[in-house]
């Protein structure tokens, strides 16, 4: 059931968990330790998720006078002079075709990993929907966010939730979607918020401003739509979540087949997407792909996650005598092969793997163990990503 602006119960302030509250501190002893003037911020969805009474386990912060990775080694410096153990810092790669091309470094603490960046500001060229960035103040990384419920900051040194746009509160507690700035020009430098604004409102029940939808059906706006994005990128947009769905409706057949008119084995689920969807032969065999890549990821996650030196499990037998290394690096190749396998639907294959993933990972009680489904989700995507690990070879060779 949609929610309706009326229904939405936001809250004033933000109530931190024990880890956060052992995060920010330790980012705050950082500051003091070194005197630093640098005010730290929670930035976007976390905010906008724990004003609206969820779980957020994305925590980014942004830092105003220095770099994210020169504040995760003032963290690292600082760790060591406690005598406490220090991470590695790992630094997503600059790429000039995504709009997170600046570096974002990640450090880990309290076994949460942690991206840093800067405050940033930005501007668009005519023909592309890749921003220059430069350092900015609070305020205009408020302004370049896409939505005002995304645009609000958790000043970690005040313990504050800052509204710098002036009506991102209001907006989270009325349900509406809204830009920052005009949302003609927003749409214009990057046509690609057009679809994040209908995402927005779907996930959370939230009404479109008078304004964006009309902004959104301008001319000059599809224009630019057609211009600064290709078709395959508005697709893939959209094609995670649906072929996802797709995956999780029909698991149940995943081991079903029947034989067509050349004899061959074919899975059911293959038919029913071609013939009974009357979709696209690449989205049947993408959803028996994300089928195959999730029951190898059942087998494997207890392996990635534990910190002992587990015996590999028997119903993981999937290229088993290819490998003749110790267990732990064997574990790692093999997942890296389901990344390499499954390519960029990799998270969606995990998100299905937790479906089939054993009982002992919940309770009874379906709220409580959807929570913790999730919880384990980014448990397992946070291992994979973890700097220093061979798979985050492989994620970069299949982006």
């Amino acid at each position: 059931m949609c929610i309706t602006p009326a229904s939405i119960d936001a809250k004033d302030k933000i109530d931190l968990t024990e880890k956060e509250k052992l995060i920010f501190d330790c980012l705050l002893q950082v500051v003091q330790h070194f005197n630093l003037p640098t005010q730290i911020r929670v930035a976007g969805g976390w905010v906008r998720d724990k004003l609206l009474g969820k779980e957020c386990h994305d925590i980014d912060i942004a830092v105003d006078d220095m770099s994210g990775v020169q504040f995760c080694e003032k963290v690292n410096e600082y760790l060591q002079s406690i005598g406490k153990k220090t991470h590695d810092i790992g630094v997503s790669l600059r790429n000039p075709d995504q709009s997170k091309h600046l570096e974002t470094a990640v450090v880990k603490l309290f076994d949460v990993s942690v991206d840093v960046v800067n405050l940033r500001s930005e501007d668009y060229s005519e023909n592309s929907r890749i921003p220059t960035m430069r350092f900015g103040t609070a305020e205009d990384d408020a302004y370049r966010r896409d939505l005002t419920i995304n645009s609000l900051f958790y000043n970690i040194n005040t313990s504050s939730v800052e509204d710098l746009t002036g009506r991102g509160i209001a907006d989270l507690k009325s349900g509406k979607i809204v830009t920052p700035l005009p949302p003609k020009q927003t749409f214009l430098d990057d046509p690609l918020r057009v679809l994040r604004a209908i995402r927005f409102g779907a996930r959370f029940g939230f009404v479109l401003d008078e304004e964006l939808k009309v902004a959104a059906a301008n001319i000059d706006v599809k224009a630019a739509l057609e211009v600064k994005i290709s078709r395959e990128r508005i697709g893939k947009e959209g094609d995670q979540q649906r072929l996802c769905l797709y995956a999780a409706l029909l698991l149940p057949f995943r081991s079903a087949a029947y034989r067509d008119k050349k004899d061959r084995m074919v899975p059911v689920v293959h038919y029913i997407i071609l013939d009974s969807l009357k979709l696209k032969f690449s989205d049947a065999k993408t959803v028996v792909s994300l089928h195959v890549a999730a029951e190898k990821f059942v087998s494997l996650i207890p392996l990635i996650m534990s910190k002992d030196d587990l015996q590999f499990p028997e119903e993981a037998d999937w290229k088993r005598e290819t490998i003749d290394v110790p267990i732990a690096s064997k574990i790692r190749i093999l997942a890296g092969w389901v990344l390499r396998e499954i390519k960029e639907f990799w998270r969606a294959a995990l998100v299905i793997s937790l479906l089939l993933y054993g009982n002992d990972v919940g309770s009874s009680n379906e709220e409580t163990e959807l929570k913790e489904r999730g919880e384990l989700f980014k448990r397992v995507e946070n291992a994979i990503l973890e700097k220093g690990n061979p798979f985050i070879l492989v994620i970069c060779l299949c982006s």
